[in-house]
């Protein structure tokens, strides 16, 4: 690969890595990607060897953050809500990715 060699990412978001699913989290809140962009990039990622748990983890993470719809929540509510929402849209989305890596799904 040109641009990010593939041993960084087996040593980031790799099988063997024990932080890969909450680091695919992170990654994935702020960048958020709609589902046209995010299924040929986690498609590359899978393929330089991305772990499956971790891929569901960056996908659903990404909505979270939408840029419009976090605009139009804290038009409604207060600051606080949308924090909560944000760190439950994380936590369920590393939930999530170690319940599919650790329980085969």
């Amino acid at each position: 690969m040109r641009y990010l060699p593939v041993a960084w990412i087996e040593a980031v978001v790799g099988t063997h890595s024990p932080f890969s699913i909450p680091i695919a989290a992170a990654v994935g809140l702020p960048a958020y990607v709609n589902s046209n962009a995010a299924i040929p990039l986690l498609s590359g990622l899978l393929a330089l060897g991305m772990d499956r748990g971790a891929a569901l983890a960056f996908l659903i993470a990404g909505p979270i953050t939408s840029i419009p719809s976090l605009i139009g929540l804290m038009a409604l509510v207060r600051l606080r809500a949308v924090v909560v929402l944000v760190v439950a849209g994380f936590v369920g989305a590393v939930v999530s990715g170690y319940a599919f890596t650790f329980l085969r799904l």
